[in-house]
């Protein structure tokens, strides 16, 4: 079991640059990778998108790559001339409008226009090594971000348990409680015969049995028990795979929402009306915890 938030981090040389790779993901209900790559970089998106989803099921995965010069490597800063020109001429045409009042352009206005420096090193360009050594960075990061998240996931897999067992815990005491709930159940509907008709009606009658059968049958909750017992079996039984099961578990806890609201409106005992209450929290609490694994 593996959260669906973690964090992962890789750093290596790939041609004549250090490149930095970062991955950070929260929840999401299906794979939601997104990249932010220098612009030569984009056409390796397509198969860094492969690599992530051998590793990845769910959660909304950003990759951040950044880049910086070796340590050893001259840097150069390089001066657009084209972009200076434009500039000056803008600025020369403001500072002669009737509509603008400033001064003569200067190098803090140059300094500020976007593109009108480029930083490189001396001797190559940047994005220059094999793209192997790109993905094994990534690879490398993923390892770390994965084994985040198989950590964090240990945890939210040990409070699910917790939240199984008490609820098992509830479906225990009120699977032991039913039978003589509906017993009673069936000596309140005869009381009400009783009341409606008088004492002249026969009790043993074949039709009065199949009426009062009828009604127990309809206020039963054999059947809402049973399942409940058999999704929070199969809850467990997610909590022992591998891989990812937060969907299928969430799945089973809207079924487990169904059948207790049914159960609640069937409860005919103050207790059995408590105890499905109490379970109805119990299941709120282990959809929070669901929410967050993959």
């Amino acid at each position: 079991m593996k959260s669906m938030t973690g964090y992962g981090h890789a750093e290596g040389v790939w041609g004549n640059r250090v490149f930095l790779i970062e991955i950070r993901s929260v929840n999401h209900r299906y794979l939601d990778v997104v990249f932010r790559l220098p612009r030569e970089l984009l056409r390796l998106e397509s198969a860094l998108r492969d690599l992530v989803k051998k590793g990845i099921s769910r959660g909304r995965v950003e990759i951040y790559l950044s880049e910086r010069a070796k340590q050893d490597e001259p840097e150069e800063v390089t001066l657009n001339e084209g972009v200076l020109h434009a500039a000056l001429n803008v600025l020369k045409r403001a500072t002669r409008s009737e509509f603008v009042d400033m001064e003569p352009a200067s190098v803090g206005h140059l300094l500020m226009v976007p593109g009108l420096f480029s930083v490189g090193t001396v001797d190559s360009q940047t994005c220059t090594g094999d793209d192997e050594q790109l993905f094994s960075i990534l690879e490398e990061a993923l390892q770390e971000f994965i084994a985040r998240r198989r950590t964090e996931g240990l945890a939210i897999k040990a409070e699910i348990l917790r939240f199984l067992d008490r609820a098992q815990s509830l479906h225990l005491g009120m699977k032991t409680r039913i039978p003589a709930i509906e017993a009673l159940e069936r000596e309140r509907i005869v009381a009400r015969v009783r009341g409606i008709l008088g004492n002249t009606i026969d009790l043993a009658s074949e039709r009065l049995a199949v009426e009062v059968a009828y009604h127990a049958a309809r206020s039963s909750v054999e059947e809402e028990m049973a399942r409940i017992e058999c999704h929070l079996h199969a809850l467990l039984t997610l909590c022992r795979e591998d891989g990812a099961v937060g969907r299928r578990m969430e799945f089973l806890l809207q079924e487990l929402h169904r059948e207790t609201n049914t159960l609640g409106a069937k409860a005919a005992d103050l207790r059995l009306t408590e105890d499905v209450l109490e379970l109805k929290h119990v299941l709120e609490q282990l959809k929070e915890q669901v929410q967050n694994i993959e």
